[in-house]
């Protein structure tokens, strides 16, 4: 999944220091605790749905409202870090990873 470009590929630590300020305090906390480190692990979860379902693991079908509560996440992710102006652009940008999965998916299996 590393080929894939993620939305998340567009922030700066410059844009997490100055929205998540506290995580570079005294106190250092780490990125593994920001919500760019979580919307990262939302994106590639959706990656890997997308990937698995065009693969035809059905074992790996989302759980119902799975892809709604990852979507309405990352929605706040995109929107608070300039990403996206809504729902609807979100919703493309989503597409847009999970159309990169697919392909990614029917690359490996033409192989």
């Amino acid at each position: 999944m590393s080929q894939l470009t993620l939305p998340t590929d567009r922030i700066a630590i410059g844009a997490v220091r100055q929205l998540e300020g506290d995580l570079f305090g005294e106190r250092w906390c780490g990125l593994e605790r920001s919500d760019v480190s979580t919307a990262i692990m939302q994106e590639l979860r959706i990656a890997h749905l997308a990937f698995a379902q065009a693969s035809g693991h059905a074992s790996h079908e989302p759980r119902r409202g799975q892809r709604e509560a990852l979507v309405q996440f990352l929605n706040q992710v995109y929107v608070r870090y300039g990403l996206s102006s809504g729902r609807y652009d979100t919703e493309e940008l989503v597409r847009g990873i999970e159309l990169q999965a697919r392909s990614l998916a029917g690359d490996r299996l033409v192989r």
